[in-house]
């Protein structure tokens, strides 16, 4: 056997070997577990001295994506918001306000790998719920609400073998409430996924 022809031989194996594993690594849903740390603020509040009860915030998300490139998946964010304080002069604290916000929900998308870019435009959907503490003196007020939000969504990252680092940007809308909840997004995220 020539040369040349063992070259082909040994070609031929090993794309028959390379076609074999693409086809299971097609049939094998990737997992993927993210981790989230951003900021976001209400629109009402952009460009104000206003504080938010989005602010900074820590959060996780987890999914699955299926052939044909549909991403599914669930989130959970905690916002730190923001705590107010005031005192009168020989008392102790007269004045304590805090707000924050919590959201988990699910994510349907569509994910696109290009070499080491990893692209994933989504749409999330649950429950967000807005907690609120006033005390004034010795009276307290709870402004706890839950809402349902849509929140439109893009992951943009880098992969270095089964890591991957990027951006993801969100819009939040509570859609049955005024504007006054919907607010922009913006999380640095750090995953892995095989």
């Amino acid at each position: 056997m020539s040369l040349s022809r063992r070259a082909l031989t040994v070609a031929v194996l090993l794309s028959s070997f390379a076609a074999r594993r693409a086809t299971a690594d097609e049939r094998r849903a990737p997992t993927s577990v993210e981790l989230l740390s951003g900021y976001g603020i209400e629109l009402v509040k952009v460009g104000t001295n206003a504080p938010s009860a989005y602010g900074f915030g820590l959060g996780t998300r987890a999914g699955l994506t299926l052939p044909a490139h549909l991403y599914l998946g669930g989130t959970f964010v905690h916002h730190l918001g923001w705590k107010q304080g005031a005192t009168e002069e020989g008392r102790s604290s007269t004045y304590r306000a805090a707000y924050h916000v919590t959201y988990v929900g699910a994510e349907l998308g569509w994910t696109l790998e290009r070499n080491a870019l990893l692209l994933r435009g989504y749409v999330g959907t649950g429950a967000l719920v807005a907690f609120g503490r006033t005390v004034v003196r010795h009276a307290e007020r709870r402004d706890d609400n839950a809402f349902f939000y849509v929140a439109p969504g893009l992951l943009t990252a880098a992969r270095v073998g089964r890591w991957y680092g990027g951006f993801d940007m969100r819009f939040m809308m509570v859609p049955l409430q005024p504007t006054a909840h919907w607010a922009p997004a913006l999380f640095f995220v750090v995953g892995t996924a095989p």
